[in-house]
């Protein structure tokens, strides 16, 4: 049964598992008619025929994605030398047979075109590689670099996301497992995953009540310098702000440290 209008709104995140022939979007749509909630986004665009991890943000959690750039992306993806495509990206199995008439792919069920196995092409080589990054960085423009290094036209022969900070494939969802918490009204116990598992323990601090609404208000609080490593001492860094329950309240940013070791934060998105 779908979620019901009028329900207390639910705020979180899916770690949904992309699969292969679903843009970022598709996805976003079909949870839309699973669980009936429109403010739904997600992380970053995962190519139609990649597969793998797709965090999709609910509701709050929306606001938080500028906050994924900083974590450590893993994708195993294997590239294909002695074939290029415009994107670097993916060919399917019709294109790569214009190129090699002699070889004979079967079609699927629905007649789309299955992926080739390039290693049935002898002038064809294989590399697959598992790739840790951070945001802004394009694998298909690895596969273009790297066949530049070794004299060879290279693009994406398959990707997976492997992981997206915490986020992992092996815990990751599919929309049938969606489908049946929600039928069984388990949506947020075996779905929904708290809005604070972004929240890097190190940039995390758990305020009062009057500190929080302080931060509500829009105004300035003075955290201890003692409570953030180092490294976070200094303008700009982003701070988690947890309640008294453990739930993200909000996402701070810090100033310029003031007299008597304090740093004030400043709110940048609000949370509950």
């Amino acid at each position: 049964m779908p979620m019901r209008e009028g329900q207390p709104q639910l705020s979180g995140f899916i770690n949904v598992n992309k699969p292969v022939g679903f843009t970022s979007f598709d996805v976003i749509r079909r949870l839309r008619s699973i669980l009936r909630i429109r403010k739904l986004g997600h992380s970053g665009v995962l190519d139609k025929p990649a597969t793998g991890v797709l965090p999709i943000g609910v509701n709050r959690a929306t606001k938080l994605f500028q906050y994924f750039d900083r974590m450590l992306k893993v994708y195993l993806t294997t590239f294909l030398f002695g074939f290029s495509t415009d994107t670097d990206d993916i060919p399917e199995a019709t294109t790569l047979l214009a190129e090699h008439s002699q070889l004979a792919v079967p079609r699927k069920d629905n007649g789309s075109s299955p992926l080739i196995e390039a290693s049935a092409i002898p002038e064809l080589k294989l590399l697959t590689v598992r790739i840790l990054c951070r945001g802004g960085f394009y694998v298909r423009s690895l596969a273009r670099d790297v066949g530049e290094l070794v004299k060879a036209q290279g693009c994406v022969l398959s990707l997976v996301r492997e992981q997206v900070g915490p986020f992992r494939v092996e815990d990751a969802v599919g929309f049938d497992e969606v489908e049946q918490a929600v039928s069984e009204s388990k949506f947020q116990e075996r779905v929904l995953l708290p809005m604070r598992v972004i929240a890097e323990p190190e940039r995390t601090v758990k305020l009062d009540a009057a500190s929080i609404q302080r931060l509500r208000q829009g105004q300035q609080v003075l955290l201890q310098m003692s409570f953030l490593p180092e490294r976070l001492r200094r303008r700009g860094e982003a701070v988690f702000v947890l309640d008294s329950r453990g739930h993200l309240a909000a996402v701070a940013h810090t100033r310029e440290p003031v007299p008597g070791e304090r740093i004030p934060l400043q709110p940048a998105r609000l949370l509950r």
